[in-house]
């Protein structure tokens, strides 16, 4: 199993769009277990109460120390931890290549008035970034947010950034293998057993009443079963995709 690890860093305005990432990350999860992977979320709702604010930012810098992702949100502030994550995470990835920033902005206009110096610290923010050669993706609602990042996710597989777990997973793949001859044969053996029964088709065709049509059970019942496998795993595969779009 191959295990990446992602630091979710934000200030509480954002709390609705964590919960809903959290959420995300999960069903992504259902569907990579199929490849040996898996996304790993650290959050700071997670981090022990009982730790002060001093003590809480230094294990949340260690957990950013260690991360292979670090996604950052922000919207209309920037706080002082948040900035500290992006600053660990920005040395980190110049001097050991690790971990990828992803820096998301939300873009609808906030409900509540927001006060000067978090304008200010926003802007200050983004006047970093510019220097350090990053532009924050936008975003309008969490469902952007999830898809966007979806997006960053599958290319990181694609061109082999990560790495799927497949030589971990050979009776996972055998499995499925297995699963897929098992209704190939059933059908292919029902075929048969029809051919070899036709006189009987024909008889019950021609309303022949002596027609032994109990002989053609057996293939009906495989070719049930085996056509019930292929549509289980299409209805599978259709669901799997559908609950991460």
């Amino acid at each position: 199993m191959n295990t990446y690890s992602i630091f979710l860093a934000s200030s509480k305005e954002l709390l609705f769009e964590r919960e809903k990432f959290e959420i995300f990350i999960n069903r992504r999860n259902g569907i990579n277990i199929r490849n040996n992977v898996r996304l790993e979320l650290k959050i700071w709702e997670t981090i022990s109460g009982e730790l002060g604010i001093a003590e809480k930012q230094l294990e949340y810098n260690a957990i950013v120390e260690k991360a292979d992702i670090l996604v950052l949100l922000f919207w209309s502030k920037i706080g002082k931890f948040t900035k500290d994550e992006y600053e660990t995470a920005n040395r980190l990835r110049k001097k050991e290549g690790k971990p990828l920033v992803y820096i998301y902005q939300k873009t609808e206009a906030s409900l509540f008035p927001t006060l000067e110096n978090e304008d200010v610290s926003r802007s200050l923010f983004i006047k970093a970034l510019e220097k350090d050669g990053k532009f924050p993706i936008e975003f309008k609602d969490h469902n952007e947010l999830e898809r966007k990042f979806n997006y960053e996710l599958d290319l990181l597989f694609e061109n082999n950034t990560f790495k799927y777990g497949r030589n971990e997973s050979i009776f996972l793949s055998i499995s499925r293998v297995v699963r897929k001859l098992i209704g190939i044969s059933l059908f292919f053996v029902s075929m048969i057993m029809f051919f070899f029964r036709r006189d009987v088709i024909y008889r019950w065709n021609d309303g022949d009443p002596d027609s032994p049509i109990q002989e053609l059970v057996t293939p009906v019942f495989l070719l049930i079963l085996g056509a019930l496998i292929f549509i289980f795993k299409l209805k599978r595969n259709e669901k799997l995709k559908k609950s991460i779009c």
